[in-house]
């Protein structure tokens, strides 16, 4: 809780530090969560990696059309590490946002953790990551599942078409919860 009456930043901090006695115990949570944020980036950045190769290998397989059932395991592949990848995403996001509203206030040093960062506008960084979440992990499953159909010679049993529905549904699942994510995001 912040102490009114106080001007600008380093007041803030200052009745802060007052307020919580040392400060101590938060300012010591700043190097533990900093690099627990920093172990979550890079296991979202291998999800997306991971993702890319995978997609890749499908494709290698996939695309002499003598594999047509090999497409189907794109939604699958897609939706599971897309989800990984979000999951780590939104706990990089609670990390940063308890960084900058709770601890923060009392440590004056961190101001990086409140400044805007890179040269592109913040508009710009989100429209970016929408259209790189999208072109990675959801794009990916509709394409798949139109080259698993045109790449069969017989009748479509019915299995197929459950199966595609499934497919299709967690494909709008993780699409739901994404957008929902992404602007929560863009209101922060």
């Amino acid at each position: 809780m912040r102490t009114k009456g106080y001007s600008g930043e380093a007041a803030d901090s200052a009745a802060w530090k007052h307020s919580a006695g040392t400060g101590s115990a938060v300012t010591d949570e700043h190097p533990t969560l900093k690099s627990e944020q920093l172990e979550r980036i890079k296991l979202r950045d291998t999800f997306l990696n991971l993702n890319i190769v995978a997609l890749g290998v499908v494709t290698a397989v996939g695309l002499p059309g003598q594999r047509g059932g090999v497409w189907l395991i794109v939604p699958w592949i897609t939706t599971i590490l897309g989800w990984a990848y979000l999951s780590n995403d939104d706990k990089v996001s609670a990390i940063a946002r308890h960084l900058r509203l709770q601890v923060s206030p009392i440590d004056v040093s961190g101001s990086w953790e409140t400044s805007r960062k890179g040269l592109l506008p913040l508009r710009i960084r989100w429209f970016a990551d929408v259209i790189t979440f999208t072109l990675s992990f959801i794009a990916p499953i509709p394409a798949a599942i139109t080259l698993y159909a045109t790449s069969l010679h017989t009748s479509r049993p019915t299995v197929i078409y459950l199966v595609t529905a499934l497919e299709a549904m967690a494909t709008t699942a993780l699409a739901a919860v994404y957008a929902m994510s992404a602007a929560r995001r863009r209101r922060e």
